[in-house]
């Protein structure tokens, strides 16, 4: 079992483009991660089968791989996006998203720094009964970092689909579709789909969203892939001290 803990605000920043208003939409990513591995693990990554026979050290820590459990920092991303400021419910951005290799243990992260496109688009129900609609997509090749460790070329894809049951409450998904473009065919696609719930609540004069979901890769990597995962949203929503 995979734990993952993120902490990524979003920030808004007005634009002035050609007397047009537009948004700045920066969200960085730091995560806490607690993975079913040994930290030696990360000895072997870059190593042959050959080496690891004729090296009893490494052997050793190949036949134990899972007999430990490694917490720490993982990789860090920072997703950049600039969109013109709409109130009709239709939300678009693009830019550009990296991935930092800052894991604490070999073993958390990629150990390479990535970079990539990234879009956004979306149509937000105006009225309770209807649906919010769109998705969020970045990709990333690695272009520096570890020399033992692969190459990367990866997208993901956050999908939502949610219906309004109240001015404040929705019901539906968001689950993360994953491509490992370096992966064989049968490795490349993690497809999840998901059912939560998600309403704003009161803690003082501050309004908190307060999500869950569950999620089921329909499609998953033969040799590591995930079947189910639950997910658990905090997000206290501050007003933005930039806006105009």
């Amino acid at each position: 079992r995979v734990n993952s803990t993120k902490f990524q605000p979003v920030m808004s920043f007005p634009v002035d483009l050609a007397g047009d208003d537009w948004n700045l939409i920066v969200r960085p990513v730091f995560q806490f991660q607690s993975v079913p591995l040994d930290k030696d693990v990360g000895e072997l990554f870059g190593v042959s089968e050959t080496d690891i026979i004729a090296d009893p050290d490494l052997s050793q820590i190949a036949q134990n791989a899972f007999d430990g459990r490694t917490n720490g920092f993982g990789d860090t991303a920072l997703l950049t996006l600039l969109g013109p400021d709409r109130l009709d419910g239709f939300i678009w951005g693009a830019g550009i998203s990296q991935i930092f290799p800052t894991a604490g243990e070999d073993v958390l992260g990629q150990g390479k720094w990535q970079a990539g496109p990234a879009a956004l688009i979306a149509r937000l129900a105006p009225d309770v009964g209807g649906f919010n609609l769109g998705a969020l997509v970045q990709h990333w090749w690695s272009y520096a970092g570890d020399g033992d460790r692969e190459d990367t070329s990866q997208t993901d894809i956050q999908y939502f689909i949610n219906y309004r049951l109240t001015k404040t409450s929705l019901v539906g998904m968001t689950p993360n579709i994953r491509i490992n473009w370096e992966a064989n065919n049968d490795d490349k696609l993690t497809l999840p789909v998901g059912l939560g719930y998600s309403n704003v609540y009161k803690i003082g004069p501050l309004p908190i969203r307060l999500a869950a979901e569950f999620q089921y890769s329909l499609i998953k990597p033969d040799n590591v892939g995930t079947d189910w995962n639950f997910r658990f949203l905090f997000i206290p929503v501050i007003p933005n001290p930039f806006a105009r």
